[in-house]
């Protein structure tokens, strides 16, 4: 990077002192000679901030990493002659690469034309996120010297409008698409690059492939795999093609393959340490080692598969990363590894952690007049509680939330349990749980508000109910609502910055992650505590797809005699539901407040009892109940 600068400060500034034979060597050379070009004239946005450019500008210049000169050099053999296939990891600076490709032909190439095409519009060029591809080509054309790139308007034109650059001066031309089923028809062009080819809309990508064949003799299909589909799936497992892949790998990249390594017999070996260099002081640390290797273990990964390095593991240790996510996108595997969504590590150790017997069973009897309920002690009752009922008949007062997952209420062998869970939003501990596979979704609901009345505060109010909407959880809303019951939670909207409530009762589960991920995360971090070994081996019937979604075991089984699919009721949603819902609903837990509080939207039920936060929560309710009467 010095020596770059450096040079750039000597011979550039140098150059644009009027030196009119020096300008025209240095652009000869840069015709030339891309790799002279790269690092002598392109810059590079590169808002990520770590160890690699601490301190830096985050306008840097191109300096090709070993495994991207490869591609430059094999790109710059081939460009519009044969298709290029490239698959890569993710951060490996790809869409630079081949974008500042097109810029170089653009510049000293006569009648070079370039298509683009990405996703969406906004991807392919929006000038104003440095995501997309053209607003990376006009940033380094910008930062160049004017005696290169030539004067705007006058030289070259930016069309926004069109999502064209073209240069005057020797009329080449760039152009952005977003992708469609016909991209580019009517039209001939150098090449076409297909950017993220792997995310591009299955309703086109297929299509968009076909219909370019014939305006250009070169196509090139950069992307990372995402899921075993797909047109750029079929084009990287094309047996009958003989171009070579490209391949940028994070294994070939020197700022993530320092100290690389790999697992043998449960410890780390260095992987040729005079090329990677030897493991850091930490890894040979048998004590910090080990929690390393139980943190991945528990996240599912499999240590004794593969290379892996330091940046690697603090990649797959990154919220939200998961065995096929790093697959995917960091180990080029278009599968993704299989994988359970909860670590079978994670579930032995919280059954051996956690997991309790239930201290009491038995059932709740009640009338559907009042739903107020008595407990029944039964050696073989269907509630098990994890406490002992007050004088035999009581649950204690506390800030309860109780989570519903209705099944059909078929029965049988093969029937979906309806699932009650109730969490203690104040310790954050389940403490009951009920689970029946042949109760019809309107007389389960009648129980869980039975539930709700037998779990009270110390106000004598009843615990807060939620319940997955999604199938039969309809019925189950219908009866709930036909009765005086109001304690319930009304989902948020997700689709605009406030995240309101709406009126809509329930939550909906669109995106399985968005449920299960927040409860997961609660489990590995024990912020949960589970005693209910049923509903921890449930945890084992949930595995990862190529997309990194979960899904159930039952989803893909084509003889499941309940028809549930996505709607599979179990212990495991009850639970996930009950996080949810204690998070929105005050996240009180351990007698702290969690949620960014103030002393405005403050509220009774989402600060500790007795703590001045409650008394003023209080106060702001009566408050607004006398402003209400007095409005008029």
């Amino acid at each position: 990077m010095r020596e770059v600068l450096e040079w750039r400060r000597d011979v550039v500034e140098t150059a644009a002192s009027a030196n009119r034979k020096l300008q025209r060597d240095l652009i000869r050379c840069c015709r030339e000679d891309v790799l002279f070009f790269f690092k002598g004239f392109v810059d590079l946005f590169e808002p990520r901030l770590g160890d690699d450019v601490a301190g830096q500008s985050q306008v840097v210049p191109f300096i090709p990493w070993p495994h991207q000169i490869e591609a430059i050099e094999y790109a710059d053999e081939w460009m519009g002659k044969r298709d290029i296939r490239v698959n890569k990891s993710r951060a490996q600076g790809a869409s630079y690469l081949y974008s500042m490709m097109f810029l170089h032909r653009w510049l000293f190439h006569p009648m070079f034309k370039v298509n683009i095409v990405s996703k969406d519009q906004d991807a392919a060029d929006n000038p104003k996120d440095p995501d997309s591809i053209l607003w990376k080509i006009m940033f380094a054309l910008e930062s160049m010297p004017s005696w290169m790139r030539g004067e705007p308007k006058l030289d070259w034109v930016r069309s926004v409008t069109d999502h064209t650059l073209t240069n005057k001066r020797n009329g080449s031309v760039i152009r952005a698409y977003a992708c469609t089923a016909n991209v580019g028809s009517g039209g001939r062009a150098a090449v076409f690059f297909m950017d993220e080819i792997a995310k591009f809309p299955r309703a086109y990508d297929g299509d968009a492939v076909t219909s370019t064949q014939q305006i250009t003799r070169c196509r090139i299909f950069c992307s990372s795999p995402y899921g075993a589909d797909g047109a750029y799936f079929r084009l990287m497992h094309d047996a009958t093609a003989r171009d070579p892949i490209q391949m940028l790998s994070w294994i070939d990249n020197p700022t993530q393959n320092r100290s690389m390594y790999h697992v043998v017999y449960g410890r780390p070996v260095a992987v040729e340490s005079k090329k990677y260099g030897n493991l850091p002081k930490e890894y040979q640390d048998p004590v910090w080692w080990g929690d390393l290797k139980r943190r991945l273990e528990d996240r599912g990964f499999d240590l004794g598969k593969g290379y892996r390095s330091p940046w690697y593991d603090n990649e797959c240790l990154r919220p939200g990363a998961n065995p096929v996510s790093i697959s995917q996108e960091l180990d080029m595997s278009f599968t993704g590894d299989t994988a359970r969504y909860f670590p079978d590590s994670l579930v032995d150790r919280l059954l051996r952690d956690t997991g309790k017997p239930p201290v009491a069973r038995g059932e709740l009897c009640f009338t559907s007049d009042d739903f107020r309920p008595r407990w029944l002690p039964l050696a073989d009752g269907r509630f098990q509680l994890w406490f002992v009922p007050e004088l035999g008949k009581y649950a204690p007062a506390d800030l309860y939330v109780v989570s519903a997952d209705i099944g059909m209420g078929l029965g049988g062998s093969g029937g979906s349990n309806s699932a009650l869970t109730v969490l203690n939003r104040r310790t954050m501990r389940k403490v009951a749980a009920f689970a029946v596979p042949n109760m019809l979704p309107y007389l389960f609901a009648e129980m869980a508000i039975a539930t709700c009345h037998w779990f009270r505060n110390d106000r004598g109010q009843p615990a807060f109910l939620a319940w997955e909407a999604n199938g039969p959880g309809q019925e189950f809303q219908k009866r709930v609502l036909e009765t005086d019951f109001r304690d319930f939670y009304y989902r948020k909207q997700t689709e605009i910055v406030t995240k309101k409530a709406t009126n809509k009762p329930g939550y909906w589960t669109q995106k399985r992650s968005d449920l299960l991920g927040p409860y997961r995360e609660a489990l590995l971090e024990g912020q949960y505590v589970n005693p209910d070994a049923a509903a921890l081996e449930e945890l084992r019937q949930y595995s990862i797809g190529p997309d990194g979604e979960p899904f159930h075991s039952a989803e893909n089984q084509k003889d499941d005699p309940t028809g549930a699919k996505k709607a599979h009721a179990d212990r495991v949603v009850a639970d996930a539901v009950g996080w949810i819902a204690a998070l929105d609903f005050g996240r009180v837990a351990g007698g702290a407040v969690r949620d960014v509080l103030n002393v405005m939207n403050v509220t009774p039920e989402n600060a500790p009892l007795g703590s001045y936060a409650w008394r003023r929560g209080q106060y702001l309710v009566n408050a607004r109940r006398e402003k209400h009467k007095t409005k008029w």
